[in-house]
């Protein structure tokens, strides 16, 4: 009995050490496919090369390119313009102190609506937000896609033309995030953030007291003048420094979400004949996640259309995992978001049963442009979101082999306690 129980023992360690060495190995592989951001050539072609890692671990996985058209410098990178338009707000202003006083009027609250509506605009976009898309140029990107169906057990029904019983997804990005032009820009990203609302607020009005007092004296022309002109100066040095437009400065993506994605499903294909009957499965890789979460928004866009039954699927996302200390987004407050409640309870039963540490996400900043999972709960698809948050101190968690296996075994309990509820 003892040498029984050493044989599973090392076969579950043997097995392990296998799941590792295929994560690792694959993200080795994207690893040379460098400053991947969205629909740059890097990115493309490590879509291609997951499509073919995913082809070379097992001839029924059909993967394919899914095209569509992301905004690359939707999200972060749209920082920089909000340099380029204060400064235009900044000329109009500045022209505006003139001894004809209607036409410096004019011209202030020229700057004032120019101003206010222009970088509204940009933080929108900034955040996300879609609304503006037609401002920016697009260009073609691509998520890589595999699935499969998991066979009747009592009947000799096939399932190839038969709607699935119920769908799990399980997904992660490839795309790299915008960078900066400073190795180590915590402290200027949290200035930021708190300094841009408050120097649009002060500039506003400035504008507003100009426009009411006038410039009759030297002391008003001083201070409407000088206050702002050092203030916008600041605000231009953030805006243009906050994030790098230039592929050079990328933070480079591990791809371990996407290497533990692909792990999980593989191993689900292997226990097909055991898994719940008509269960279709999916894995998808996002390419352009970074461009205002531009992958999933058309993941899920394509299927709402070809699909019916797609609003019930249940989503495992792995966002970015940049730290061994693994999170778990319940909500996306930001654009009020809250996700599935099933959907969180399974993944902290699952940490629970495994005794794996699994912390809250409560930092809105270091978050701010939401998870995966957003995509999917804007249109009402249950989804949830684990990540590994950047490292913000020495204590943080290095990414390890036990990373990994805990991703791993995470996920995998996760999609287990969803079929078990799903099949009750």
């Amino acid at each position: 009995m003892e040498e029984e129980n050493k044989i599973i023992e090392n076969q579950v360690e043997e097995d392990k050490s296998t799941r590792v060495i295929f994560v690792e190995n694959f993200a080795s592989q994207l690893d040379k496919e460098q400053k991947r951001l969205t629909s740059e050539p890097s990115e493309t072609a490590a879509a291609r090369k997951i499509r073919d890692i995913i082809a070379s671990a097992n001839s029924d996985f059909k993967a394919r390119l899914e095209p569509f058209y992301a905004r690359p410098l939707l999200g972060r990178r749209c920082y920089f313009f909000m340099a380029i338009w204060l400064l235009i707000c900044d000329l109009i202003y500045f022209v505006s102190f003139q001894r004809h006083p209607t036409a410096g009027i004019i011209l202030t609250l020229l700057a004032l609506v120019l101003f206010g509506t222009g970088m509204g605009i940009f933080l929108a976009m900034f955040f996300g937000v879609d609304k503006f898309n037609f401002l920016l140029p697009k260009k073609a990107c691509y998520n890589v896609e595999t699935e499969f169906t998991t066979p009747y057990k009592y009947s000799l029904k096939s399932t190839e033309n038969a709607e699935p019983n119920q769908t799990i997804i399980v997904c992660a990005n490839h795309d790299s995030l915008p960078g900066t032009y400073f190795e180590n820009n915590d402290i200027l990203k949290k200035i930021s953030l708190y300094y841009t609302p408050i120097f649009m607020f002060i500039f506003m009005l400035f504008c507003i007291i100009k426009m009411g007092t006038g410039i009759d004296t030297t002391g008003k022309i001083v201070a409407l003048a000088l206050i702002p002109g050092i203030l916008s100066l600041f605000a231009l040095f953030i805006f243009a420094t906050h994030y790098s437009l230039f592929a050079v400065h990328a933070r480079e993506n591990n791809c371990i979400g996407s290497s533990v994605a692909l792990a999980v499903f593989a191993n689900l294909y292997g226990m097909r004949n055991t898994l719940p009957e008509n269960t279709r499965f999916v894995y998808v890789s996002f390419g352009g996640e970074n461009s205002g979460h531009a992958g999933s928004k058309a993941f899920v866009e394509r299927h709402l259309a070809r699909d019916k039954n797609f609003t019930k699927a249940k989503v495992v996302c792995l966002d970015e995992i940049r730290s061994g200390d693994l999170f778990l987004a319940k909500s996306d407050i930001l654009r009020k978001a809250r996700y599935s409640q099933d959907m969180v309870y399974a993944v902290e039963k699952a940490s629970q049963e495994l005794k794996i540490p699994l912390e809250i996400e409560k930092d809105i900043i270091n978050n701010q442009h939401g998870h995966i999972a957003t995509s999917f709960d804007n249109q009402r698809i249950e989804a949830v979101s684990i990540f590994g948050r950047e490292p913000t101190t020495s204590n943080n968690a290095l990414v390890t082999t036990d990373t990994i296996q805990n991703l791993y075994d995470l996920t995998m309990q996760t999609i287990q306690n969803i079929l078990v509820k799903d099949n009750m």
